[in-house]
């Protein structure tokens, strides 16, 4: 399981690729991350322009990644994901997430 931190690691793939080395044939990883929101929305715009202070004040969280991609790209037999907003959030510029389950 991971929730919220692949917007703060170093290298998401590699985050995610060694999620995978680890978990047995059939073995799911699942995960709840804030994401980019879609190209040419002003969540978007926004979220481009607030990374380097989103990520100083909340502790190198980039609000603008594509953690989707970096799911898919890591050759895990089936993902699937749901995507939505975050209700309720003042946060409106990051509060575009992602739902998952990626099996190995």
């Amino acid at each position: 399981m991971c929730s919220l931190v692949l917007c703060t690691v170093t290298d998401p793939p590699e985050a995610v690729a060694e999620a995978k080395r680890i978990l047995h044939d059939g073995g799911t990883f699942r995960f709840v991350e804030h994401v980019a929101a879609p190209s040419g929305t002003v969540r978007s715009w926004v979220q481009r322009r607030i990374r380097r202070p989103w990520g100083f004040v909340f502790e190198g969280c980039d609000p603008h990644r594509n953690t989707v991609a970096a799911v898919h790209d890591a050759g895990f037999s089936t993902v699937r994901v749901h995507r939505r907003r975050f209700r309720h959030s003042v946060f409106w510029p990051v509060n575009t997430a992602a739902w998952g389950i990626a099996v190995r």
